[in-house]
């Protein structure tokens, strides 16, 4: 019997609630996992049969060991109660169960539930090579039409952005432009997201628009990360009794940093961003020359920080709004160029009855979620109860059971992207860079067959 640390016992026993664990690699969290999961299925209380989880991983090796430990864990179960008929019936459930990868739990949902969304059931999966084909095919039919029609707003585009001899670099943007929109669960709508940001005709409306409150809201966040960790390492240089010098610089820095931190406007920011440190105290003889150097660097290091964090101030909000102004009109041309490719993209795979992974995300997603309402779908006749901050698939049920296990390699940036965004399924492919090996798990109930006729 394994014995649990503190905090794996806690993450174990956590019940109607989202659970975010982070640990290294080794730490145990698959055997966390695995716990976690028997000890829902033998609750006296509320039992769950292992048909009602469903249990995701990113590689289908991960899937393979996950559901064989789980047998596993379930047999050692059975020989301590071997008469235990709802055990039985989990021992054997377990190898029908949904521990599987995100690609194949979606491919299982467009497979069984193909007609609610009007999609051919024998589709394939489109090759990379074909499907650079396709592209290129696309973009130049596209392009074509637009030369054809004497469109104006993209000759404008192309004349700004290309080159006398070709609109390749013009391409590759309503090629990145698309492409990135397909990694968002809703790709239109986040294409008219891009055009709001550009509806701005005054500083006021800048001054109050989510880019300026967004933006001055990470730098706060970032400053105050940065106070943090030099008051910390502050009284860790006192503590290895580092040179007087060294501590008041720090100090001193600190204290420099938490006047920045006083402003609360954009205008407030760039004037305190722009006051230079205060000097590095001087060298005296007693100093230690492999300590200061590499005090220095450090502070180097976090100065450095802090520049980054004044470049995204270097402009006044008069002349941000005259380049917003300046750049709307392109804007909005490669938004319509992207879903322009959006929508002939989708026609020529519906024709070839052949679809990338992306598409196979977006028709899982659709067949849980309606597309309007954004309100969980009644064909489907399945009932999450599970979420990711409240964003998984979208669900909102009346329970909330959650585990996430992440490996610290994830930075906290790509962190808080995935779980702000809507995109588990949308853009699976961004998520599987950082989680290539960790496993996510949320309960579902499905109902019967009989009632989705």
């Amino acid at each position: 019997m394994i014995e649990f640390t503190k905090e794996q016992q806690s993450v174990i026993d956590a019940r109607n609630r989202d659970i975010l664990v982070s640990a290294a690699a080794g730490s145990g969290k698959t055997a966390v996992l695995v716990e976690r999961i028997i000890k829902r299925l033998l609750d006296e209380k509320h039992p769950v049969d292992i048909d009602h989880m469903l249990v995701v991983t990113f590689t289908r090796a991960a899937a393979k060991e996950m559901k064989e430990k789980i047998r596993v864990a379930l047999d050692e179960r059975l020989k301590e109660h071997p008469g235990d008929a709802h055990l039985k019936k989990q021992a054997t459930y377990v190898f029908h169960s949904q521990i599987t990868t995100i690609d194949s739990f979606c491919n299982y949902l467009v497979k069984n539930y193909f007609y609610t969304i009007g999609v051919e059931p024998d589709f394939r999966i489109i090759s990379s090579n074909e499907y650079a084909l396709m592209e290129t095919e696309i973009i130049e039919a596209l392009f074509k039409e637009c030369y054809e029609t004497k469109e104006e707003g993209f000759f404008h585009l192309v004349d700004t952005y290309g080159t006398d001899k070709s609109d390749a670099a013009v391409s590759d943007m309503v090629l990145a432009v698309a492409n990135e929109a397909m990694t968002n669960p809703w790709p239109f709508e986040w294409l008219d997201g891009l055009c709001d940001l550009y509806q701005v005709s005054s500083v006021k409306e800048l001054q109050e628009s989510d880019m300026i409150t967004s933006l001055l809201a990470e730098t706060k966040q970032a400053l105050e990360d940065l106070v943090a960790e030099l008051k910390q390492r502050k009284e860790k240089e006192e503590f290895c009794e580092v040179p007087p010098s060294y501590v008041k610089t720090m100090g001193d820095d600190i204290a420099h940093l938490e006047m920045i931190l006083e402003a609360d406007s954009y205008d407030g920011f760039a004037e305190k961003l722009a006051i230079k440190f205060p000097t590095l105290c001087k060298k005296t003889a007693t100093d230690d020359e492999e300590k200061r150097g590499a005090f220095q660097k450090y502070r180097d290091d976090y100065k450095k920080r802090v520049g980054e964090l004044q470049k995204k101030y270097a402009f006044s909000l008069e002349d941000v709004v005259g380049v917003i102004q300046t750049q709307k009109a392109y804007v909005e041309t490669l938004t319509n160029l992207s879903r322009r490719f959006i929508n002939m993209r989708h026609d020529y795979l519906e024709k070839k009855n052949a679809w990338d992974f992306n598409d196979i995300e977006h028709f899982a997603l659709e067949i849980l979620k309606d597309k309007d309402t954004k309100e969980p779908t009644a064909a489907l006749g399945m009932t999450a109860i599970g979420m990711i901050s409240n964003q998984l698939l979208g669900f909102e049920g009346r329970k909330k059971e959650c585990a996430v296990m992440l490996s610290t390699s994830m930075g906290k940036g790509k962190l808080s992207g995935i779980l702000l965004k809507e995109v588990f399924i949308a853009s699976v492919r961004l998520v599987r860079k950082s989680l290539r090996k960790n496993t996510i798990c949320f309960l579902w109930k499905k109902q019967s067959s009989r009632s989705l006729n």
